[in-house]
């Protein structure tokens, strides 16, 4: 776990990935190594794997008992959880044939997950999209609405 740590601290993030798995791996665990391993995977854009290891911290025994490292940990999870879920829905979304209105709902979610992780910029090209395709698309225009713009004036 230490020699993970060393490599994530010298920005070798590929191999302390491989490293800090192989610790999580093996008995006695440091819980440490969990979150280490959830940061390189974060940074190698790994948002599954960050998802999984900061949901393992999170049940650990062992963990913190200051609220504030529990909050940021929580918080931490969650983005995880977005970005992780954003990619997945943009996968599903490059899979579809081109012009396919089904992909629309999917749109919508993705902004919505976009906006959630504090992606503001890309949520908004990502409504812009939905709408391209259906102007009148009341999920499109709703999440438009959260970023307090109205939509007679979208601009692009």
């Amino acid at each position: 776990m230490l020699f993970g740590r060393a490599l994530l601290l010298t920005q070798n993030v590929e191999l302390a990935e491989t490293v800090l798995r192989q610790a999580t791996e093996r008995r006695p665990i440091d819980p440490l190594a969990f979150y280490y391993l959830a940061d390189a995977a974060e940074r190698r854009g790994h948002p599954a794997v960050a998802a999984a290891r900061c949901s393992t911290i999170a049940r650990s025994k062992e963990t913190n008992p200051d609220s504030r490292r529990r909050a940021a940990l929580a918080m931490r999870l969650a983005i995880c959880h977005c970005r992780a879920a954003t990619r997945r829905r943009r996968q599903v979304v490059s899979a579809r044939p081109r012009g396919w209105r089904a992909d629309l709902p999917l749109l919508v979610k993705i902004a919505e997950a976009q906006f959630r992780s504090g992606a503001l910029d890309a949520a908004l090209a990502t409504i812009h999209k939905a709408l391209d395709k259906d102007p009148a698309n009341r999920d499109a225009l709703a999440l438009l609405g959260r970023f307090k713009i109205p939509a007679q004036s979208r601009g692009r």
